[in-house]
C-alpha cells in the first residue's frame, strides 16, 4: 500500500543531470505496483532520456530502477 504521501523517485548517474520519475513515483504512491505496472512506468519515464533505438540503454535503466524500488520497499 502506498505510504500516504507523495513518492520521488530519481534515476541520478545515468545522464549529465539527475531526472524525477514521476510515472513511476505516482505508481508507487497509489500502492504496491506489480514489476510489469513498474516497468511500464519507467519505460514512459525514461524514454524521452534515451535514443529509440537503445534497447539495451533502456532495459539497463529499468532494470536498476526496478531493482532499487523493490530494494528499498524490502526494508
Amino acid at each position: 500500500q502506498g505510504n500516504g504521501g507523495p513518492i520521488s523517485v530519481v534515476l541520478a548517474a545515468a545522464a549529465p543531470r539527475p531526472h524525477l520519475l514521476p510515472k513511476v513515483g505516482a505508481k508507487l504512491g497509489a500502492g504496491r505496483a506489480t514489476d510489469e505496472e513498474l516497468r511500464g512506468a519507467i519505460a514512459e519515464d525514461v524514454a524521452p532520456l534515451v535514443p529509440r533505438d537503445d534497447a539495451y540503454l533502456m532495459r539497463l535503466h529499468a532494470s536498476t530502477v526496478l531493482r532499487a524500488v523493490r530494494e528499498m520497499q524490502n526494508r
